[in-house]
């Protein structure tokens, strides 16, 4: 069986394959693969339902047949713009990838609903996906049904518990902080009251940030213990009906070094594989990550854009116009007002303009041969024809190998760089 997987595809308009032989090459490989998987990181609601008060992105639903006619055949939809319109706009995602034949994951009606795998069927065998997500705003993700009570429609949660590590002294001037102000005397009164808990003896909990005495400064992160283990039971449950399955994780969060994903991304990983996963296939950061080989199983930590069209966007809700002269701007005035006309944000930040297609072979549940495949979005181009994915040649591909061959080094994995393409030395 064979996987082609992408990142996020931000698709703002109709999608059709370019007249470029690069594009279409890419779509043949798409097409041609056993099961092809995308984020679907916008909302094809039509534009109905009440915006929330981020940046909101929807398309029309036949973009659902569009990225059926293109080849994808399953779907993540567990992001921070599942909720952009709200329980009608999932509602309407859903039931227009339902309409378009696309097998999805990562979100629904309740939390049941948003954590249960999806299933594609191929002739060479079932293939289960599940989907979840780090990044959103609070009250964005599903909750669980009750006899007495409806569960909150939303997207699948893996939360995530951040520790910042300070030494003594730095320590002491929080406590001090904390006693000066008054958040200390607040928090008593929380912890009184039963809406927060006790800390360590060597932990101090201030303005939602958890902050712990050691030798040096560090920053730490774990998977929310909840959350992971909910996954994992519907991975595990994934696993004995499905010949093939994949894990989607959408993670915006960085810690450390650029480039590398944080450590609560990388335990989340290593425990879906470890609990029956054939791939893990990690977006958000719009921009790669490195890819690492874990008990013979591909994790992708992140595969950057495929489809990259925010710019695109028709209209966006009140809240993002923060001055009476830019709630009279058109969207093109908005977008030359958001990135200086195009001197500043994701115009220029190449990273969102080139990704990779990795190529996957299974042969009875084992990976037998990966091989990586440099994708451009048109960096530098005019707005019109640039957001739209093609393999790249010559010294850009080469370069882009070369980037995702430098993320994957810290993970122990190695990448034969050739022509086109590279190839990935399996254990």
């Amino acid at each position: 069986m064979t996987l082609v997987a992408t990142g996020d595809s931000i698709a703002a308009r109709r999608l059709v394959i370019p007249a470029d032989p690069a594009a279409r090459a890419l779509f043949d490989l798409v097409r041609g693969a056993d099961v092809a998987f995308t984020n679907l990181e916008i909302v094809l609601s039509d534009r109905i339902g009440p915006p929330s008060d981020q940046m909101n992105l929807s398309a029309d639903a036949e973009v659902a047949h569009d990225l059926r006619g293109l080849g994808f055949d399953i779907v993540g939809i567990a992001n921070n713009h599942t909720w952009n319109y709200g329980p009608v706009g999932i509602r309407r995602t859903v039931a227009a990838l339902r309409h378009a034949g696309l097998a999805h994951a990562g979100a629904g009606r309740n939390l049941h609903e948003a954590r249960r795998p999806a299933f594609f069927e191929t002739p060479k065998g079932r293939v289960a996906l599940v989907a979840a997500a780090s990044t959103f705003a609070a009250g964005q993700q599903a909750t669980d049904q009750r006899a007495d009570a409806p569960g909150r429609p939303g997207l699948n949660p893996q939360r995530y518990e951040t520790t910042y590590v300070v030494d003594p002294p730095a320590m002491e001037h929080l406590r001090r902080v904390a006693e000066r102000t008054g958040l200390d005397k607040a928090r008593r009164r929380m912890i009184e009251r039963g809406t927060a808990s006790e800390s360590k003896r060597d932990e101090l909990s201030m303005l939602g940030a958890t902050f712990r005495e050691g030798a040096d400064f560090a920053v730490t992160s774990v998977p929310h213990a909840g959350d992971l283990a909910d996954n994992l039971r519907w991975i595990r449950d994934a696993r004995r009906f499905a010949d093939l399955v994949l894990v989607s994780m959408h993670c915006h969060e960085v810690e450390g070094e650029k480039g590398m994903p944080p450590r609560f991304l990388i335990e989340f990983a290593r425990a879906c594989i470890d609990a029956g996963a054939d791939a893990f296939i990690g977006h958000g950061p719009h921009a790669l990550r490195g890819l690492e080989i874990h008990a013979g199983k591909p994790i992708f930590y992140s595969l950057g854009n495929f489809f990259y069209q925010a710019e695109f966007a028709t209209q966006l809700p009140g809240d993002n116009y923060v001055s009476r002269e830019m709630q009279q701007m058109t969207m093109a005035e908005f977008h030359d007002h958001f990135t200086d006309a195009d001197t500043k944000g994701p115009p220029v930040d190449r990273a969102n303009w080139e990704s990779v297609l990795p190529l996957c072979t299974f042969e009875d549940g084992r990976l037998t041969r990966l091989e990586v495949l440099p994708l451009t979005l048109g960096f530098g181009s005019p707005l019109p024809r640039r957001g739209s994915p093609r393999l790249a040649s010559g010294a850009l591909a080469r370069e882009i190998l070369a980037s995702f061959r430098d993320l994957s080094t810290p993970f122990g994995t190695g990448l034969d760089l050739r022509a086109d393409r590279a190839v990935v030395a399996l254990p």
